[in-house]
């Protein structure tokens, strides 16, 4: 398994503050990192399947100490968010967040 990522040129959705390209190459370090996860749409990963820990009932929502951490964090550093533009059609637009 591998992640990849890339850097987007931006300038529009951050009020003109996009990627310094000087400051290239870019780096990310991580640490005793681990997911876990399956294939999207499959039917080993349903919400039906109580197998994994992401389906158990206590995460199916915030508990009210967490949710007020996540609005805190959100109101701080969202700055953008594209599912917020209209017209948005893309899939993970159509979560609750």
């Amino acid at each position: 398994m591998f992640i990849s990522a890339s850097i987007w040129e931006g300038t529009w959705a951050s009020n003109g503050t996009g990627a310094d390209w000087a400051k290239a190459p870019f780096q990310a370090h991580y640490q005793e990192f681990e997911i876990n996860g399956c294939e999207y749409g499959t039917t080993d990963c349903s919400a039906a399947n109580a197998t994994f820990w992401w389906n158990k009932r206590q995460k199916w929502a915030l508990n009210p100490r967490q949710q007020r951490s996540y609005d805190n964090v959100k109101a701080k550093y969202l700055y953008y968010d594209y599912c917020q533009e209209k017209g948005t059609a893309f899939k993970e637009c159509q979560l609750n967040h």
